[in-house]
């Protein structure tokens, strides 16, 4: 009997511990929100499947990332853009 109340008493004491209010992982920080917001106002209204950063004009090697996207079974995703 007194173990059966020890552990009622350890499981509501887990329950109310969960339920607490504490640090709200929910809230996006600020300066990343606004940040994301503003890339998306400004992003062209349809993308391709190739883009360039910096101007033609820019010195040195460019840059090329080449690959495919695949799901977990191992069939291609169509219509990603990276």
């Amino acid at each position: 009997m007194k173990i059966e109340s020890v552990m009622r008493v350890g499981v509501i004491i887990l329950v109310v511990a969960a339920c607490a209010p504490g640090e709200s992982y929910g809230q996006a920080d600020p300066f990343w929100l606004r940040s994301w917001n503003e890339a998306q106002e400004s992003r062209p209204l349809t993308m391709t499947s190739s883009g360039r950063i910096a101007e033609e004009s820019e010195p040195g090697t460019a840059f090329i990332i080449i690959g495919q996207v695949f799901q977990p079974n191992g069939s291609r995703v169509d219509g990603v853009v990276g």
